[in-house]
Order: structure tokens, then sequence, then C-alpha cells
């Protein structure tokens, strides 16, 4: 078979999507609105509102936490982990629904730069204490 007829059969014979409708939600076809390109859908969320929430939000609870127990030399203890945790088990679950997958990864990026933040913070504060906090 020469190239030209090649290209004439691959022409009248276009290759079918391999997964079909991968991704989308059963029953609904897909709407492209006119213009030939899929319209875009609200997730609930943008990526950088979930940084943002992640970061004050922890920053704050925590805050609350630490000047309530007695800072600087509180002892806060196992108690430490319980918020920390609910807002992880939380920003898991809206990266899992479809319609929050922006959100939900948001906070859980924003969850890792608390981290940073707050571990590099409470580094200057025992190292300007003397280490008198633990």
């Amino acid at each position: 078979m020469s190239a030209r007829r090649r290209h004439r059969w691959r022409d009248a014979n276009p290759r079918p999507e391999r997964f079909p409708g991968l991704g989308e939600e059963p029953g609904r076809q897909r709407s492209t609105g006119g213009s030939g390109k899929p319209e875009h859908r609200f997730d609930g969320g943008s990526f950088g509102m979930g940084i943002i929430l992640g970061v004050l939000a922890l920053w704050v609870v925590y805050l609350v936490i630490f000047f309530a127990a007695g800072a600087p030399y509180a002892r806060i203890g196992g108690f430490a982990f319980v918020p920390v945790g609910i807002y992880a088990a939380a920003a898991v679950v809206l990266t899992a629904r479809a319609r929050s997958v922006s959100l939900g990864g948001g906070m859980l990026l924003g969850l890792g730069i608390w981290l940073l933040i707050g571990g590099g913070a409470c580094i200057a504060g025992l190292s300007r204490t003397g280490g008198g906090l633990l």
C-alpha cells in the first residue's frame, strides 16, 4: 500500500476514542455551548482559596489554643493533633469529591505550607528561649 493510499484510508477511517466518556458523569452528554469546546463547570472552589483558607484557619486555631493554654510555656500534649487531623480529613474528603477537587487540593497544599511556616516559627521560638518550651 502506497503512502498516499494509506493516508486516504486513515482520513476515511479515523481511529475511535480509546476510552470514550472517561471521567464524565454517567448519562450526561458533553455540552459544547456552540463553540466546539466543552464548557467550564464551576467545581465548588478554587485552588488559591483553599490555600489561603487552610493557612489562615490553621494559624488562627493553633494561636488560640497556644495562648489559651498559657503561652509561652504551654504544654498542650496530644490535643494538638486533633484540629489538624480534622482539617486533613476534611481536605481529603473535599479532594475526593468531584465538585470540590480544587478547593480540597488547595487546602492540602495549605496544610503543607502551614507546616513549613509553623515549623520555622517553632524552631525560632525554641532557639529564642533556649529550649525552655520543652
